[in-house]
């Protein structure tokens, strides 16, 4: 598959992210596993087209959703 391609999926997995964040501001938890969910495919390509800063960004994003879905749950949000 493309480069191109692979950027076109990328845009795709951004509305899934802009969705999880929509409903993170409706309050639900549950929005932060999407939002978190949602930059898998950013690592798969950054590996694939040696892109290591979008690499290195991703455990960032995973930390910062990861414990904003935990307070979220443990708040009964």
């Amino acid at each position: 598959m493309s480069e191109q391609s692979w950027w076109w999926i990328l845009l795709a997995f951004e509305v899934v992210g802009i969705a999880g964040q929509w409903i993170v501001g409706s309050g639900r938890w549950w929005g932060w596993l999407i939002v978190l969910g949602h930059s898998i495919p950013w690592v798969v390509v950054a590996v694939l087209f040696e892109r290591w800063g979008a690499a290195a960004m991703a455990p960032l994003w995973w930390a910062v959703n990861g414990a904003n879905a935990y307070r979220w749950k443990r708040l009964g949000r």
